[in-house]
C-alpha cells in the first residue's frame, strides 16, 4: 500500500523552516558561546587583579616564606579553572539540562506510550551505570585511576 504522495503539499516549506532554525539555532549557540567566553576572561582578568592587589599590600615577610613563582601559579592557575569552568563547564550543562528538558517533552506531546517505550532504554541504561559506579565497580575504578598515576609517576621518573 502506498502512501498518498498529492496529499504531501507542504513539504519543501517544512523543509525550508527546519534549515532555517537549524542555522538560527547554529548562530545563537555561537553568540551564546562567545558571551560566557567574554565574560570568564573577564572575570578571571580582574581575579588576577585583585590578588594582585592583595599580595601588594601583604607584608615583605610573607614573600620570605612562600616563593613568588609559586604564588603567581596559585593565582593563574585558580583564575584559568574558574575561566574554564564560565566559559565550557556552564554553558555545556545548561545544554545538556534543557537537552534533556526538552527530549523529555517531546516524548509526551506526540504519544505517551512511545514516550514510556523510549524511557525504558534510558532507566536501563541509568540502572547499568549505578551499578558499574556503585560498589565494587567504583573500587575498580577507584584502583585503575590509582594505577594510572602510578605509571604516569613511573613514566615521568
Amino acid at each position: 500500500m502506498a502512501p498518498n504522495w498529492s496529499a504531501a503539499t507542504s513539504i519543501a516549506m517544512y523543509g525550508w523552516w527546519a534549515l532555517g532554525f537549524s542555522v538560527a539555532s547554529i548562530l545563537l549557540y555561537f553568540a551564546g558561546l562567545m558571551c560566557t567566553h567574554l565574560a570568564a576572561f573577564r572575570y578571571a582578568a580582574n581575579m588576577r587583579k585583585r590578588a594582585t592587589e592583595h599580595l601588594m599590600h601583604t607584608g615583605l615577610g610573607y614573600f620570605d616564606t612562600h616563593a613568588s613563582g609559586a604564588l603567581r601559579r596559585v593565582v593563574d592557575g585558580c583564575a584559568a579553572e574558574t575561566e574554564g569552568m564560565l566559559a565550557h563547564m556552564l554553558p555545556d550543562t545548561a545544554g545538556s539540562v534543557a537537552m534533556i528538558v526538552g527530549m523529555l517533552v517531546l516524548f509526551f506531546v506526540f504519544d505517551w506510550r512511545l514516550g514510556l517505550a523510549c524511557l525504558v532504554p534510558v532507566v536501563l541504561s541509568l540502572i547499568c551505570m549505578f551499578y558499574m559506579m556503585g560498589g565494587r565497580g567504583m573500587e575498580f575504578m577507584a584502583k585503575y585511576m590509582e594505577s594510572l598515576v602510578k605509571m604516569n609517576k613511573t613514566g615521568t621518573e
